[in-house]
């Protein structure tokens, strides 16, 4: 269908964009969906705001319920996951469900229909049924699982049968039937979110040849000796595996075009603990002449990369 602001649209989806808010409207006795893209690359967490407010299903009609909910993961016809909160009748009682197919099988765990429920939320527990429900589905997708939370308090984890869950997905998106909803407050993010470098958290033996503001960590030779390495750290939060990353400008060469034996270099220091325990990687350029290459030097457990010299 039509496309606006990355949502997949037709007569029963609008968006407003000033807004942020994707109204639902007329859904019949099916499944009505919309999808918007999904911009991750790898593992991520999404939270959507859900407002069941427009219920097509007469009271004490059981025959047919009212949903409405997330689709949290898209990537095809055998690798997708709904996740929604279904009326009865709009009396009596409702349940979470989630339904989809990953790696082409149902999800683990599913019942013979196909649908997976939290432990604790069987089909006749009491949940929110009459009138306007609001509530904020929020899920942290990995290629081990998908992790399942209903206003912050956690559902449970959906599992493939077999196999990981394949990433990047391309969409998220909402499902609903009999009725209409709103979906708001989208938050999309790498998961486990990155850490952003701050002001206060850099630090350097040679604090005079750094500074930072706007995002922007700027280095410059302000010491005496104009020979040596400088270097400027940040902690880290991490206690697992990681990803750096970082753009660098190599602009302020000292080095006069032609001079050899000196050398003008800028990279990253990607690991460091202590001594024993750190690794470096730049590029570096003699002379400003055409040799350069691409250098990186540190230890691991007290030893020499790779066992090799100083250098790698």
């Amino acid at each position: 269908g039509r496309e606006a602001a990355g949502w997949t649209e037709d007569g029963n989806f609008s968006y407003d964009d000033s807004a942020d808010v994707l109204t639902g409207t007329g859904a019949g006795n099916a499944d009505t969906v919309s999808y918007r893209g999904l911009g991750q690359e790898g593992a991520y967490e999404l939270s959507v705001k859900v407002d069941m407010n427009d219920s097509g299903v007469s009271d004490g009609d059981r025959s047919k319920f009212y949903k409405a909910g997330v689709i949290p993961y898209y990537l095809d016809e055998n690798n997708f996951v709904q996740v929604w909160l279904q009326q009865w009748g709009a009396d009596g009682f409702s349940r979470i469900s989630a339904y989809g197919k990953l790696n082409g099988q149902d999800l683990f765990e599913a019942n013979d229909f196909g649908y997976w429920e939290p432990s604790g939320l069987t089909f006749d527990d009491i949940l929110p049924v009459n009138g306007e429900e609001t509530f904020t589905l929020r899920f942290v997708v990995t290629e081990d699982k998908i992790g399942l939370y209903l206003n912050d308090e956690s559902l449970g984890d959906v599992y493939p049968a077999q196999g990981a869950i394949a990433l990047p997905g391309i969409a998220f998106g909402v499902i609903m039937r009999n009725g209409g909803a709103q979906w708001s407050e989208f938050s999309v993010s790498e998961y486990p979110p990155a850490e952003r470098p701050d002001e206060n958290g850099w630090t350097s033996a040679q604090q005079e040849n750094w500074s930072f503001a706007d995002g922007v960590l700027t280095g410059s030779e302000n010491d005496s000796d104009k020979s040596n390495d400088s270097y400027a750290l940040h902690a880290t939060q991490k206690t697992d595996e990681y990803e750096v990353s970082a753009t660098i400008s190599m602009n302020d060469s000292a080095i006069p075009v032609g001079t050899q034996g000196q050398l003008y270099k800028a990279g990253l220091v990607a690991y460091h603990k202590d001594e024993g325990n750190h690794v470096a990687i730049w590029l570096q350029q003699w002379g400003n002449d055409p040799f350069s290459r691409i250098t990186a030097t540190g230890k691991l457990n007290g030893q020499n990369l790779n066992g090799g010299g100083d250098y790698w």
